[in-house]
């Protein structure tokens, strides 16, 4: 791939390129992924995030303060009978603190609506 200007396309393929090259290094405990950024005809900037994991009973990998939540309210699973997927766990958002994905869009969940589709 030559690259002689960034443009969205072009900056999309490298982010996907190097997000699939970071993740075969081989580093394990880790989960890492890229955030969108900005871009000019010279230079390209994005976020690289990098967190720590766990495996869920059902073999999904998890964050660790999603870990610690799951505990904490004693959720068993991270895939909903409907196919949502419990992803994040924001612990200062009192109100709405689980972060669900389902059908491409993200959603907040309450304690009790988490409890309800995750135990």
């Amino acid at each position: 791939m030559k690259i002689t200007s960034f443009n969205r396309n072009n900056c999309g393929d490298v982010r996907r390129v190097l997000e699939q090259a970071l993740q075969d290094a081989g580093i394990e405990g880790v989960i890492i992924t890229t955030r969108g950024g900005t871009y000019s005809n010279e230079s390209f900037n994005f976020k690289v995030v990098v967190q720590t994991t766990a495996v869920g009973a059902d073999g999904n990998t998890i964050g660790s303060s999603l870990k610690h939540a799951m505990q904490m309210h004693n959720l068993s699973r991270t895939v909903a009978d409907d196919g949502s997927i419990l992803i994040d766990y924001h612990p200062r958002n009192r109100k709405f603190p689980f972060i669900v994905e389902a059908g491409g869009k993200r959603w907040k969940y309450t304690e009790f609506q988490a409890k309800q589709a995750f135990t």
